[in-house]
C-alpha cells in the first residue's frame, strides 16, 4: 500500500507529536512518503522513506497545483494522513 502523510512540520500537537511512530510502524511493509514543509526540527532520518519539502501552509495557486500534480503524478497514494497541512486540506477534500 502506498501512505502519504502531509504535515506542515513535526512540531505542535495532533498528529505531528507522533509522526515519528506513525512512520516507523507503518513503513515497514509499505510504501511511504511525505510531505512537509519544515522538519528541522524532528528530521525523517528513516531509510526508504521518500521526503518531499513543499510549504503545506502556502495555499496559493501556484503552490496548491505543484502539490496536486507531485500526489497525482508521482506519488499516486492509498492512503493520505494530513496534519495541519492547509494546502492539502483545501487541494483534496
Amino acid at each position: 500500500m502506498k501512505i502519504l502523510l502531509a504535515s506542515s512540520s513535526f512540531s505542535g500537537g495532533g498528529i505531528t507529536c507522533y509522526a515519528h511512530e506513525i512512520i516507523n510502524n507503518y513503513s515497514i511493509d509499505n510504501d511511504f512518503s511525505v510531505i512537509i514543509g519544515n522538519d528541522d526540527q524532528n528530521p525523517i532520518t528513516k531509510e526508504g522513506i521518500k521526503v518531499y519539502k513543499y510549504n503545506c501552509s502556502d495555499i496559493s495557486f501556484e503552490n496548491i497545483s505543484r502539490i496536486v500534480q507531485l500526489i497525482n503524478d508521482e506519488i499516486k497514494p492509498d492512503v493520505l494522513i494530513s496534519s495541519c497541512a492547509k494546502a492539502i486540506s483545501i487541494a483534496l477534500p
